[in-house]
């Protein structure tokens, strides 16, 4: 498939000759899921090998036939990305992870089948848009946006049943596992199924979306927020400084588009450079893992020999919080793909263990290779993270450090609703930076559970939401997204902060990271 461009790509004979490898591969695919079950030994690594291993927030399937027959047809089908797509986005995060780029993650907790709709794949996308164009403003580097979209319909629950009036049923888990009525609690095999052809369908649409005027046009004719609204001086007066760069920048656009005016190409290469290489990679937290292996894709690179494994399913995946254990079937799974990989870190790691973790997922020392996303709760930044970079650093990794505000920040009303404060989601943002800047150690983006509409689901913002509005447009299948209007917002403060800190600019001039001279480290 190709990417999702915001330019026509150059012409790539190395990329052609790859992606003929993965067709002629995927042509060749024909065993079943049966047949690939080997027993793999302890040291080797096979799309199965998963299976020898403890899986927590495992998803049982009563009709082992219906599951069999589900995931054989996936495993047949078309691949949703393609393996020339997942090397340009490992390109993205080396590049992240060197403090090259800044890294904006954004979207649904989880997706709905019934939201595979032009509007809210839309709203998405611009969201996303929007929000890079005013983090580029601060941050100076090209902004790398991945969707937590075409994909993310399976979701970790704290507690996989609940009980309702005395009768206790399996936890909603997510469009691709079981439906939200009590009467669909059981997991559905064709749901899986649904699932590949939502992803599908919403990678077809974005895609549809790509070029360039189209692009310009849904990320800067229809921000949706009033400058005039915000509280803050300073922030009203960055929005609206925002708002008339971005209007000349889409002027000169115009003009050039129409008569090839050559004087506004710096004008262009700036708005180039904020859209990053790519307009979207896609991602989603790998959970259910008989359907990422169904979706793996063994593909011989024709350049160096090498046969690599790759989760077609998405650009990138990543494991939970919940999931994440050393000697897990997750961490096993992903180990031995190609992807760009994440592991989401929470305040009961510790730095030895994240230093085995990155051992295991990274062995060859590759920048970027892992993304670390911290989710401490604005509370525990400043204990629990120094220790944590401090310990990679010393081990000679380089991962892309991204920052989610949103999961160690949740909290309960009175009434019962689940929520998160705006404060809270940036103190943490900003507690980060701090960090990460005092340690010369980047902090490679963010990670946000998001929506383009405007939903009442988050607390606080720019025209603060009260605990008492949170009904009026609550619409999560799980945890609580910021609004389009909240993230704009969000955006603005923290294009500011790192416009302040001016923290990419001097990483030309911080100390080199250990990977260049850790002992038995490969470099890249």
């Amino acid at each position: 498939m190709p990417a999702i461009h915001n330019a026509p790509p150059k012409l790539d004979l190395g990329h052609m000759a790859f992606e003929l490898s993965t067709k002629k591969a995927l042509l060749g695919q024909q065993q079943s899921l049966k047949t690939q079950a080997t027993a793999p030994t302890e040291t080797d690594w096979h799309p199965t090998s998963w299976r020898s291993k403890p899986v927590t927030q495992d998803i049982v399937y009563p009709d082992q036939g219906a599951l069999f027959k589900a995931l054989s047809k996936i495993s047949h089908l078309p691949s949703l990305v393609s393996a020339g797509e997942i090397e340009r986005a490992r390109e993205d995060y080396a590049r992240g992870a060197r403090g090259e780029a800044f890294f904006l993650h954004g979207g649904d907790c989880a997706e709905a089948f019934n939201e595979c709709t032009e509007d809210h794949i839309s709203a998405q996308l611009r969201i996303l848009l929007q929000m890079s164009f005013i983090i580029f403003m601060g941050a100076k580097t090209p902004v790398v946006r991945v969707g937590r979209i075409a994909g993310q319909y399976a979701k970790p629950r704290s507690k996989l049943a609940e009980v309702v009036d005395g009768k206790e049923y399996p936890s909603f888990r997510g469009d691709s596992v079981n439906g939200m009525d009590l009467t669909d609690r059981q997991p559905d095999p064709d749901r899986l199924v649904s699932a590949y052809f939502h992803s599908s369908t919403t990678i077809n649409y974005l895609r549809s979306l790509s070029t360039e005027q189209q692009l310009l046009d849904a990320a800067i004719k229809e921000l949706n927020f009033d400058a005039d609204s915000i509280d803050s001086e300073i922030l009203r007066v960055k929005a609206h400084q925002v708002h008339s760069r971005i209007e000349d920048a889409l002027l000169l656009y115009a003009s050039s588009a129409r008569n090839g005016d050559k004087a506004s190409s710096r004008t262009l290469d700036h708005l180039s450079r904020a859209m990053g290489s790519e307009m979207l990679w896609t991602s989603h937290e790998a959970l259910n893992l008989s359907l990422e292996e169904a979706s793996v894709r063994s593909v011989l690179d024709p350049v160096t020999g090498a046969t690599h494994h790759y989760d077609s399913s998405a650009h990138m995946i990543w494991t939970g919080e919940r999931t994440r254990q050393l000697e897990g079937g997750h961490i096993e799974f992903m180990r031995g793909l190609r992807n760009p990989i994440g592991c989401k870190i929470g305040p009961t790691m510790q730095p030895d263990e994240l230093v085995a973790l990155l051992n295991k997922l990274d062995p060859d020392y590759q920048d970027g290779r892992v993304t670390l996303i911290t989710r401490l709760g604005v509370d525990k930044v400043d204990r629990f993270l120094p220790p944590l970079i401090d310990a990679v650093q010393a081990s000679g990794h380089r991962p892309l450090w991204l920052c989610d505000p949103c999961h160690g920040n949740g909290k309960t009303t009175p009434t019962g609703i689940k929520t998160r404060d705006f404060a809270d989601i940036f103190g943490e943002i900003e507690k980060s930076i701090s960090v990460h800047n005092a340690m010369h150690n980047p902090l490679g983006g963010l990670h946000l559970e998001l929506t383009g509409d405007n939903v009442t689901e988050c607390t606080g913002g720019c025209i603060p939401l009260g605990e008492d509005q949170l009904g009026s447009a609550y619409k999560t299948l799980c945890d609580p997204r910021l609004s389009a209007e909240q993230s704009l917002h969000l955006a603005l403060l923290v294009s500011r902060r790192l416009e302040g800190d001016n923290l990419h600019a001097h990483l030309s001039s911080a100390p080199v990271s250990a990977a260049s001279s850790a002992p038995g480290s490969p470099g890249k």
